[in-house]
């Protein structure tokens, strides 16, 4: 894949054609043209000056393409060999998302990136008519009420972040069994929805990001209860989980395959760090992230940490340079 990136090239509609005119274009699949102030205009040069079916991976992360932009993008075949397609941040909102689908020119598209698009639930419907998506980014939209509709894709990527999702859409994303990775930071998700996750296998999972929602000592038990899953890593930052909750994780088989664990501005206290310390289900362990609770966890807990016999040496090596300095 040959890639020509112009990320952040103060590029306007007016000199963007004069860009591309410096590079040869002959042999490029891979486009980035993020950060810059592209609209509509420049999709219509991109479909000008290169030939349809040779771009396979295209990004316009922060430009100003809107829904004309997106009808420019696939009004015609010119997009039919796109894999990859990031449009973060480009003002679609919900025409601009079933605009993507208006067509068929979007039908080999495997992973779609969204991000921050005012896209609420009829556009969030109308992305279900791309069957060969793998992964898709909804971060940072009002998507929650449209997310039902995505049942059926087979998605092994998905990011919910700050989408609102609550338990009705939680029992459907659990129930897609082909998800790899899944980010569920941001949504007030409780001990109910995390229930509903864990009803189900999802035996293909090995990313889950729960950060910054409202996970107590009883939906981290709730979460201990997912010992069919193979973890490697897992995000629980900022929730009000407890030393109970950390306890019932270390006692979770759930915790053998985890490499990264997030427990950073959390509430546990020493008593949860001295479970961390001698787990037996922590030896898998090679990131551990709790260096803000040292005030919380103590000389003794940190101690724990930086000498424990069950920890690998990759985990304990920043409690023992914390450890360090507390001595010097």
């Amino acid at each position: 894949m040959t890639t020509l990136d112009l990320t952040a090239a103060r590029l306007t509609d007016s000199d963007f054609a004069t860009a591309l005119d410096d590079h040869d274009l002959s042999a490029t699949t891979n486009l980035c043209l993020d950060r810059n102030q592209l609209t509509a205009a420049s999709i219509r040069t991109l479909v000008d000056r290169i030939p349809a079916g040779q771009i396979e991976s295209l990004s316009l992360v922060a430009n100003r393409l809107g829904v004309e932009g997106i009808h420019a993008l696939v009004d015609s075949d010119w997009a039919r060999s796109i894999r990859i397609l990031r449009l973060n941040v480009n003002r679609l909102g919900d025409e601009g998302a079933r605009a993507l689908t208006s067509t068929q020119a979007l039908g080999l598209l495997e992973e779609l990136d969204l991000l921050g698009n005012d896209i609420g639930p009829e556009g969030t419907a109308a992305l279900a008519s791309l069957t060969g998506l793998r992964s898709l980014s909804l971060a940072l939209n009002p998507s929650a009420d449209g997310v039902q509709a995505l049942a059926g894709l087979k998605l092994e990527h998905l990011n919910l972040r700050a989408t609102g999702v609550g338990p009705t859409e939680l029992e459907v994303v659990a129930a897609m069994a082909s998800l790899r990775t899944l980010n569920l930071a941001q949504n007030e998700v409780d001990e109910t929805g995390v229930g509903k996750l864990t009803a189900m296998p999802l035996p293909q999972l090995r990313s889950l990001d729960l950060g910054f929602n409202d996970l107590d000592d009883d939906g981290a038990a709730a979460l201990a209860k997912a010992t069919q899953w193979q973890l490697s890593r897992l995000d629980l930052q900022s929730n009000p989980l407890g030393d109970d909750g950390v306890e019932a994780l270390t006692a979770s088989s759930l915790l053998a395959t985890v490499t990264y664990l997030d427990l950073t501005f959390t509430k546990m206290r020493r008593r949860g760090a001295l479970a961390l310390a001698s787990s037996p289900n922590g030896t898998a362990l090679e990131t551990l992230l709790l260096l803000h609770e040292v005030p919380r966890i103590g000389l003794p807990g940190l101690e724990a940490l930086a000498n424990s016999s069950m920890l690998p040496v990759a985990a304990r090596q920043p409690f023992v340079k914390a450890l360090a300095t507390t001595d010097a």
